[in-house]
């Protein structure tokens, strides 16, 4: 059969089956049927297939007496069976004049019934001749029932619009309006032609959950069949969003308004996680709990239980808002996709009060109160995640896996009865076995650690603490309520003082540091480790190890020295040269402390030299010195560059410079400077005026022989040119002249003879400086020593000292004043 025909076969059969149905129940009138008492059509018995189109005839199941009047279209017939008296009827066989014969009970006129009006358009004439099941009339019934939300106010207008098969309008109106404020109406003198309608109301409604008049009204509506008896029709929120889904099942799918309606509510109730089955949605009261059947009780909870999820915390124009997306998104396809919003209604449900709406609704003096508080629980326990919560899952703990949720991973334990908030120890230790005496072991949700004692595990707050010890861990210093652990062989040891003082120290060999927690303790790092700290020294000083051996530190105002990894008070000598690299020999150094200290290196070493020393201020230089008898005299020539005025005198010019020997600076510091008498007398006065004037072919009373006057000449301040009289003592005091030379003779520096000995005794250190001749020219370094003194012998000669390589003897001679030669200073 092609699909045209097949088309055509449908709409005829359609026909026959309103035919079949009118006569019906014209015959069942005919044999004392009561068409007032309001009875509702059965509903399909268990397990009845309610397929539209089927296969075979056998997949059509059944034909009962709560499937009458159904049409199912058999695939292997190509044709379409009507379900009569328990017999199911194929269509194609049925006469033609059956389908357009009358019966004794016409259609009447539906112009005008009772208070009803023609508001809508009317069908035209051909409508009425195709569409109008001959012998169908219901005359002057009582349509009653509710309309809620919650309950619509007193006096909101109700309209009862008379539908033709295809579900359009027939231009019949009844209009009415809301008797009380619980929401009843009574819709009187109801006849019609046709058995479907639509019952509309619109105007403000009590909300369930704030026991408050809406602000704003709503439109609910009803899709009702009067074909069986029916008189009660409530209109409720259920009817209301499966109206527009039935509305297309039965104008787009071709299925039967029974079937369209069954089909609806029961994706309604699917989209909303509920199990409850639902013949005819007008059947439901949300405030009608007694005298009902279970089945009835069941869909009144369900119904509060959708009204109050719609409603939650939302105002009037989200709630409108709410249903109309519903409406729209389950229409075509029958389903919500709408995921967020339906997590939103769960976590609202979660979090909501159930009795809250049993408070509002008694304020209103309706005691009779489904259980809807069940259908809420079923309703986010679903979209949760968790299911049903019985007797056998007593004990199971899950979590909320919608992701959409706020509470999402949120945990529950059930009771055996419903879905109880989870402890953090009941989801921490959920079908954990026993453990051995002692065991650690992390919670499955959160990272507290439990502890197995005794018959059951435990909290270990330490252990969550500050974790658990391992080997990755090992050595690790934690608090815990006031006491230090340390991680020792897998298991937390109280840890001593040195272990948590020092721990996460960082040091290197010899540090001293404050400990971690007492401040006031101190530590020291030693082969790798940290020690308590022996004494104030190594506090202040470091560790004494080999490595520091001979380390001089300073604590307070004593001095020590690292001995044997032993701080020990240090000498004088220890801490004065402390640093000090090997010398030269005899060389002389001021210490690091007592700056008037001096050290001589000889033998080997640094030791306090038997010197004195006097330093130069005029250009810085420092100067050994040594005391013999009574005198005080440098032990080294002076080596100050003076730089003078020419003193001219006849023919010849006196230089008052000094110089090095051959003009070699190195010679100045090993000998010291050579000078003319004239420049070791001051005789310009630069020093002071005692020798000036004194130069060559000048006589100097000042110099004269016997003179007691002392002559500072070139010398620093505080010392002084000797004279005769100052020499001659100088060789008394160490065994007149000889062998007064080998006495003042410095050890080294003289040209060797293995005949003389040079002495030193007393440390005055002559050197074999040489000199300088009136000719420019340089002689004897090496082999004799020269020292200007401040007496004269006449205009052209003064004295000086000569000491000799190859003589142990000191003499005094005059030589010619131009002659350049060392000066010795005497301390005033």
């Amino acid at each position: 059969m092609t699909a045209n025909k097949r088309n055509n076969t449908r709409i005829v059969s359609g026909l026959q089956k309103v035919y079949f149905a009118a006569a019906f129940s014209l015959l069942f009138a005919a044999c004392g049927g009561d068409s007032g008492s309001g009875a509702k059509a059965p509903e399909p018995a268990e397990g009845a297939d309610d397929g539209r189109e089927v296969a075979t005839l056998v997949d059509m199941g059944r034909c009962t007496s709560e499937r009458e009047g159904d049409t199912v279209y058999v695939a292997e017939k190509l044709t379409d069976y009507l379900c009569q008296n328990k017999t199911w009827v194929d269509l194609s066989e049925v006469s033609s004049d059956m389908s357009s014969g009358k019966t004794d009970s016409d259609t009447k006129s539906s112009s005008s019934k009772g208070t009803g009006s023609t508001d809508e358009t009317a069908p035209s004439s051909s409508d009425s001749d195709t569409d109008t099941p001959e012998g169908f009339v219901r005359e002057n019934i009582s349509v009653t029932g509710v309309a809620q939300k919650g309950p619509f106010k007193f006096g909101s207008p109700l309209n009862l619009y008379e539908l033709k098969k295809n579900l359009t309008p027939s231009g019949t109106v009844y209009k009415d309006e809301i008797s009380s404020n619980k929401g009843d109406f009574v819709i009187p003198k109801v006849s019609l032609v046709y058995p479907f309608a639509k019952l509309e109301v619109r105007g403000l409604y009590r909300n369930e959950v704030t026991g408050e008049w809406s602000t704003d009204s709503m439109t609910l509506r009803v899709l009702t069949d009067f074909s069986e008896e029916r008189t009660d029709v409530n209109i409720n929120l259920l009817t209301h969003l499966e109206y527009d889904r039935a509305l297309y099942l039965v104008q787009e799918k071709g299925y039967s308004v029974y079937a369209a309606k069954k089909q609806a509510a029961q994706e309604i109730m699917t989209a909303f996680e509920f199990a409850t089955a639902v013949t005819y949605s007008e059947d439901f009261a949300i405030f009608q709990n007694e005298g009902v059947s279970a089945t009835t009780s069941a869909g009144n909870a369900t119904l509060l239980a959708i009204s109050a999820l719609v409603m939650g915390n939302r105002s009037d124009a989200e709630i409108q808002n709410t249903i109309d997306k519903f409406i729209a998104d389950i229409k075509t396809d029958g389903e919500w996709n709408d995921l967020q919003t339906k997590a939103s209604m769960a976590d609202w449900a979660y979090d909501f009060n159930y009795s809250t709406i049993k408070a509002s609704v008694k304020s209103w003096n309706i005691l009779d109160i489904p259980a809807y508080e069940t259908y809420l629980d079923i309703y986010w326990n679903n979209v949760y995640g968790l299911g049903g919560c019985s007797v056998n899952r007593k004990d199971v703990v899950a979590p909320n896996s919608n992701k959409l949720s706020k509470n999402y991973n949120k945990y529950f334990i059930c009771n055996g009865n419903h879905w109880d908030d989870a402890t953090t120890y009941q989801k921490d230790t959920y079908k954990w076995s026993a453990g051995k005496s002692g065991e650690f072991k992390k919670g499955n949700v959160t990272d507290t650690i439990y502890v197995y004692i005794g018959t059951k595990w435990e909290v270990s707050e330490r252990e969550t603490t500050i974790g658990l010890c391992g080997t990755s861990n090992a050595g690790v210093v934690s608090k815990y309520n006031g006491t230090y652990y340390v991680c020792k062989n897998n298991a937390w040891e109280t840890a001593t003082v040195l272990e948590y003082d020092t721990y996460g120290l960082k040091g290197v060999e010899g540090d001293v540091k404050a400990g971690v927690v007492n401040k006031d303790k101190y530590y020291v790092y030693e082969n790798g480790v940290w020690r308590v700290a022996a004494n104030d020294q190594e506090i202040a000083l470091g560790v004494c190890t080999t490595a520091r051996e001979g380390v001089v530190a300073k604590d307070g105002d004593t001095y020590y020295i690292c001995k044997n990894k032993t701080w020990e008070t240090a000498t004088e000598l220890e801490y004065d040269t402390y640093g000090w690299t090997d010398g030269e020999k005899g060389e002389i150094k001021a210490g690091n402390v007592n700056v008037d200290t001096y050290y001589e290196y000889k033998n080997g070493e640094w030791s306090i030299s038997s010197h004195g020393f006097m330093t130069d201020s005029r250009d810085g230089k420092t100067y050994k010195t040594v005391t013999i008898g009574t005198q005080t005299w440098m032990a080294e020539n002076l080596n100050y560059a003076y730089t003078g005025v020419p003193f001219k005198h006849g023919s010849y010019t006196s230089d008052s410079t000094s110089w090095c020997y051959d003009d070699d600076p190195a010679n100045c510091a090993k000998y010291g400077r050579l000078y003319t008498w004239a420049a070791a007398m001051d005789s310009v006065g630069t020093w002071s005026t005692n020798g000036k004037g004194c130069g060559y072919s000048e006589t100097c009373s000042v110099a004269s022989a016997g003179s007691a006057t002392l002559v500072r000449g070139i010398c620093p301040k505080g010392w002084h040119l000797p004279s005769n009289d100052e020499w001659r003592a100088l060789f008394t005091a160490v065994g007149v002249s000889s062998p007064a030379g080998s006495k003042l003779k410095s050890q080294t520096g003289w040209r060797a003879l293995s005949s003389i000995t040079n002495e030193d005794a007393f440390g005055f250190s002559a050197l074999p400086a040489g000199s300088r001749n009136r000719f420019g020219g340089f002689d004897y370094a090496g082999d004799e020593a020269f020292f200007l003194s401040s007496t004269e012998d006449d205009i052209y000669d003064a004295y000086c000292i000569c000491l000799y390589y190859n003589s142990d003897k000191g003499e005094l001679l005059n030589y010619g004043k131009y002659n350049v030669f060392s000066v010795r200073c005497l301390k005033d």
